[in-house]
């Protein structure tokens, strides 16, 4: 699963008042992982449910699942 725009994401992290490692501390993990979910990496089940609460947002405004 990746996010379904990497601008929307920055954006939306922008305006909820997280720079990355807020973001990171907000989901409980290191910096280079928020900065993962930010480019759209492929990412596991349980870091897009953190980024999700973190950003008090669903999982269908920000990710999308791929094959």
């Amino acid at each position: 699963m990746t996010i379904k725009a990497k601008e929307d994401f920055s954006l939306t992290r922008i305006k909820k008042g997280f720079s990355i490692t807020g973001l990171a501390k907000a989901m409980k993990v290191n910096p280079s992982v928020a900065f993962m979910v930010e480019k759209g990496r492929t990412i596991r089940p349980a870091t897009a449910k953190k980024a999700c609460d973190a950003l008090q947002m669903s999982f269908e405004d920000l990710f999308i699942i791929e094959d």
